[in-house]
């Protein structure tokens, strides 16, 4: 959730003194807030864990709360202490169910199974009836009776890539010891190929993988290992219809263009890449294709196109009297390609992809000239990876806003990454305004709904033929329902300098709330509404201090604005900064956020406060006690 912050301005006080030959200067101070706007509460954990491929590790006997109309299933994956035969018993006074234990090794689903010290095995809680906290007993026992597995408790999702484990190396973590081979690196995270895994995208090949990585993290050698989760495209792409653009009119895109047209704000497309349509030319900036590893994010296929379609949605140039108009006239797309010809990526790849977007450290080495603020992920997985979900966390913080479509299968099963906390999950909808079918729901699945259609009547937007031509083809499905909404992200945006919780609470306040009253299950907070949005950014109030957000203390060159020293800072509710070895000369002191990342603190509400209020700081010899304090208006 966002808020709207408070104005602040900045008052200073110093001392010093002079002499005639001095050295350099050390310059320190406290940076306090005195009235802040509050501050955000930690994301809730919005992860059931209800499958095989989203099992929680923990060592112990498991506890929790389970009810059997809302939250039937717990998975918990432990490592067997000793050898024996361990049986579960599920306690509880509410709840009615059975405990079912899993190897992990030989795929048997039992009462009891018999392990090795070392194995890895799973505990999944069932609940028949009832509601309540519960308990789990492992005892050694022989009641070897078996049992059926929770119905699509060992459906893969997407799948995985056979044999290969993303992990974060702890200290000292030696995978050629462990009888890994690490292929590839990103920051924080190893792709690793377990050779001894069967080579296979089956439930027992995934068992390999699964056991592997619950004893590396047992053995403490890494903070996390997963399997490399493959994705597939959420598009349900059908033949070309010329028609009006309903999804416009929808969302109330016309009336915002009386508003703006276009953005400056850089919207990224991690998908299958771009090609050359000549209606999204003029809007294309570089990016890069992790899929390939390369700088040429281009589309290789001429039949998919999936991220042609999804660029034209937000971003067909308009009024250029060809084709179509995106959400956006105007905009800067970048194209970040992360999937194959086939339409599946790796989560390895996409954590990378949505870094390099951001403007963070990442596998390839490079950055972006302009990182995005805006990054769209048109594709869904039943499947949560750590990789991903720190990704998009390391995103968010870095100030960019992120939605996924919710996926197409009509279930009210959460799907990733629209299901991290991180992200913004968006459903689909109608030309008659109605949650589409085939549109997945429920109230950690959907946060806002938006122009999908349906087979029938699709959503109008750029493609590519067969035979290497373009056309302007009709979609549908939960992926071209997501750039609508990030396309009124990256309006909002590029009207005020606003933070992605700033943008996640317009977009929830302004939507068009269809179904029941409020928030609900079946469409979140409702239809995003383009006009109401772009009007709600451009009525905050500037500037605003955001709890999480960098605040950076400046020491500036006068008269020509270079910097010379800075420290810069997040979560701040007071900090102690200091500038070593300044030496003499006339300077600007300030302290601000730089939301548009262009070096100066010179855009609507980035400035908090100056030495002076613009006034020389003149040093010459050492000083001390500079305090920002930031305080109402």
């Amino acid at each position: 959730m966002g808020f709207r912050g408070l104005p602040f301005f900045l008052l200073l006080a110093a001392c010093g003194g002079g002499g005639s030959a001095p050295p350099p200067a050390t310059l320190s101070g406290q940076l306090s807030i005195l009235l802040a706007a509050p501050q955000l509460a930690p994301p809730s954990d919005r992860e059931p864990n209800d499958s095989a491929a989203a099992a929680r590790f923990l060592a112990g006997e498991p506890e929790g709360a389970l009810d059997a109309v809302r939250d039937p299933i717990d998975a918990f994956r432990l490592v067997a202490e000793r050898s024996g035969v361990i049986t579960a018993e599920l306690e509880s006074e509410g709840v009615q169910g059975d405990a079912v234990l899993l190897d992990l090794r030989t795929g048997e689903a039992a009462a009891a199974i018999e392990v090795r010290a070392g194995d890895a095995f799973d505990v999944i809680l069932r609940a028949r009836a009832g509601a309540g906290r519960y308990r789990v007993r492992l005892r050694d026992g022989f009641d070897r009776t078996p049992l059926a597995l929770p119905e699509g408790y060992c459906d893969c999702g997407d799948g995985f890539e056979p044999c290969e484990i993303v992990a974060a190396p702890a200290v000292g973590f030696d995978a050629q010891a462990l009888g890994l081979t690490c292929v590839a690196e990103g920051p924080g995270a190893c792709l690793l190929v377990d050779p001894r895994a069967r080579d296979e995208r089956s439930f027992a090949g995934l068992c390999d993988v699964l056991a592997r990585c619950a004893q590396l993290e047992a053995r403490g050698v890494v903070r996390y290992a997963e399997p490399n989760a493959l994705r597939q495209l959420a598009a349900l792409p059908d033949d070309p219809l010329l028609d009006q653009q309903w999804g416009l009119a929808q969302i109330h895109a016309v009336a915002a263009w009386d508003l703006a047209t276009g953005s400056s704000a850089v919207v990224a497309i991690v998908d299958s890449g771009i090609r050359n349509h000549p209606d999204l030319l003029p809007n294309l900036v570089p990016g890069y294709d992790f899929e390939e590893d390369d700088a040429d994010p281009t589309d290789p296929t001429q039949s998919l196109s999936h991220g042609t379609q999804v660029a034209g949605v937000i971003a067909a140039a308009g009024n250029n009297g060809t084709g179509i108009s995106g959400v956006l006239w105007s905009a800067k797309v970048m194209p970040v390609r992360a999937f194959d010809t086939a339409g599946f990526g790796t989560s390895f790849d996409i954590a990378n992809a949505i870094l390099y977007a951001a403007g963070l450290p990442n596998d390839s080495g490079l950055l972006p000239a302009e990182p995005a603020s805006v990054v769209n992920l048109s594709f869904a997985s039943t499947v949560s990876t750590t990789i991903e979900q720190d990704a998009c966390a390391d995103a968010r913080a870095a100030g960019v806003f992120l939605c996924a479509a919710t996926g197409n299968q009509g279930s009210p099963a959460t799907r990733y990454p629209a299901g991290y906390a991180a992200v913004v999950g968006v459903g689909a909808t109608t030309s008659n305004g109605n949650r589409a079918s085939y549109s997945n729901f429920g109230s950690t699945a959907v946060d806002l709904v938006a122009p999908g259609g349906v087979a029938s009547d699709g959503v109008l937007t750029t493609g590519i033929v067969a035979s290497g031509g373009y056309d302007y083809p009709r979609v549908n499905g939960t992926s071209f329902a997501s750039p609508h909404v990030a396309a009124v992200a990256a309006l909002c945006m590029g009207l005020a300098p606003l933070s992605p919780d700033e943008v996640e609470q317009i977009l929830y306040s302004t939507a068009q709330d269809i179904g029941d009253p409020g928030v609900d299950d079946e469409t979140g907070h409702g239809i995003v509404d383009a006009y109401r949005a772009a009007l709600a950014a451009m009525e905050q109030p500037q500037p605003v201090y955001v709890p999480y957000e960098e605040v950076e203390v400046r020491l500036l060159r006068a008269p020509g604005g270079t910097v010379l020293r800075s420290v810069v800072t997040s979560d701040v509710q007071g900090f102690s900064w200091s500038l070593a070895d300044v030496p003499s000369g006339s300077y600007l002191l300030e302290a601000g956020t730089d939301r548009n990342r262009d070096g100066a603190l010179s855009g609507p509400g980035e400035l908090y406060g100056r030495w002076g209020d613009g006034a020389i700081l003149v040093v010459d010899g050492p000083l001390t006690g500079l305090d920002f304090a930031l305080a109402e208006e």
